[in-house]
């Protein structure tokens, strides 16, 4: 397990590093595509938020991956401002997966691929799933509720299937803060 250690330790913040060297997009690009174009089953997606991590600026960081087969095929993360519960950051953060897992679910039909199955979200979040899939109205929720309703019809359109996964199985953590060595080493194998 040497080899794979985490290149970072749990204190450290994520940042653009200006000194590396470029990456090929060309290639990576060609092995997206590639796995896109092999892979024929529902799109599998991860999401997760950190909460107020940085101290500097209390910004939320979201983020999700997206597995086709299981491989890994498309990851994001993002910095977003303000939230008033990790609920809402949660609810935030499924928007954008979903929209992602949409839109691979488009690709692999234009590629011919039957896509069929939902779209299986994994959330670390129980209150999040639960106000996803209540279709009332919640004044609570008020603050989260357009991005409420689109992942409702989801949800109710059997587009999407939001499941529960235990917090230190999330795979999204990768990429929303620096994970302590145990972690990184159970994500990564």
């Amino acid at each position: 397990m040497q080899a794979n250690r985490p290149p970072y330790g749990p204190t450290k913040e994520l940042g653009h590093n200006l000194e590396s060297a470029p990456v090929d997009r060309g290639r990576y690009q060609h092995l997206v595509g590639c796995l896109i174009h092999l892979s024929h089953t529902s799109p599998d997606i991860g999401f997760d938020v950190s909460m107020a991590g940085k101290i500097s600026d209390r910004c939320f960081t979201f983020g999700y991956c997206s597995f086709i087969w299981g491989n890994l095929v498309t990851w994001r993360s993002k910095k977003e401002y303000v939230v008033v519960s990790s609920v809402e950051a949660k609810l935030r953060a499924v928007a954008p997966g979903l929209c992602e897992g949409i839109w691979i679910k488009r690709v692999l039909s234009v590629l011919g691929k039957d896509c069929s199955l939902p779209i299986q979200m994994m959330c670390d979040n129980k209150a999040a799933i639960s106000i996803a899939k209540n279709p009332l109205h919640q004044d609570r929720t008020k603050y989260v509720e357009i991005g409420r309703h689109f992942i409702s019809e989801k949800v109710n359109n059997e587009v999407v299937h939001l499941n529960y996964v235990p917090t230190k199985q999330q795979m999204a953590d990768i990429v929303t803060k620096p994970l302590p060595r145990p972690n990184f080493e159970v994500l990564n194998s």
